[in-house]
């Protein structure tokens, strides 16, 4: 099955997979399973990746995607890249949700509105990202 595309940064959409691919690599045990799982419900790619891990707290659960909170503080890290992940996504329109289960692992689904053929979204709308500043070279006298 082909996926469609969608529209938006390629590096901040890679980097909103790297952070949870990180995660879910930290926070598994050795000989833990990850997947990953893409496919298209209705106007959105949705795609789900899985960990069976350490899992979240409840009572962490809603706090994980808030800057600098670290739900588990005997691993190192900055507490950021779910934070980070999350605004990428919502910037390109989407949402990402996060489901877990104490000491049975965690799932997070991103799902990222879906570029229709002729060029429009199929979603009622996108926020506009913002340009990224190249460095500028300068002249030697």
């Amino acid at each position: 099955e082909t996926l469609p595309p969608v529209l938006g940064d390629r590096n901040r959409i890679k980097q909103v997979f790297i952070n949870i691919l990180s995660n879910a690599i930290k926070y598994s045990s050795g000989g833990g399973r990850i997947g990953v799982s893409a496919s298209q419900d209705q106007d959105e790619l949705v795609v789900a990746i899985s960990d069976d891990g350490c899992g979240i707290a409840p009572e962490d659960l809603p706090k994980v995607k808030e800057k600098f909170y670290k739900a588990n503080t005997t691993r190192s890290g900055s507490g950021n890249g779910l934070a980070i992940a999350d605004e990428i996504v919502k910037m390109h329109g989407g949402t990402l949700d996060i489901a877990s289960v104490l000491d049975m692992g965690t799932t997070v689904t991103i799902r990222l509105p879906v570029y229709h053929a002729r060029g429009e979204l199929m979603t009622s709308e996108i926020v506009p990202l913002p340009q990224e500043s190249k460095p500028t070279k300068r002249k030697e006298q």
